[in-house]
């Protein structure tokens, strides 16, 4: 069976609304994507590829923005309900 694209309504709408539960769901519906924004890969002297790993801390520096980005988001969709 093929991953969604996007989340289910229910997990986007919690995460919107505040739900810690939700919003750590939708963390780790993106993961793979902040897993390849978080990798770095490192050369030797040839250019050849000589190994890739997650760079923990820039995963972590991506998963703060993201957050950030969706109560912002939250907030923004709340002053148009007004």
């Amino acid at each position: 069976m093929r991953k969604a694209k996007t989340p289910p309504p229910c997990i986007l709408f919690g995460a919107l609304s505040g739900d810690v539960f939700a919003l750590e769901r939708l963390l780790h519906f993106y993961d793979p994507y902040i897993n390849r924004l978080s990798t770095l890969s490192v050369y030797d002297c040839n250019g050849e590829l000589v190994t890739a790993y997650v760079d923990d801390d820039r995963k972590q520096i991506i998963s703060v923005a993201f957050i950030r980005g969706v109560r912002s988001f939250a907030g923004l969709v709340a002053r148009a309900k007004i």
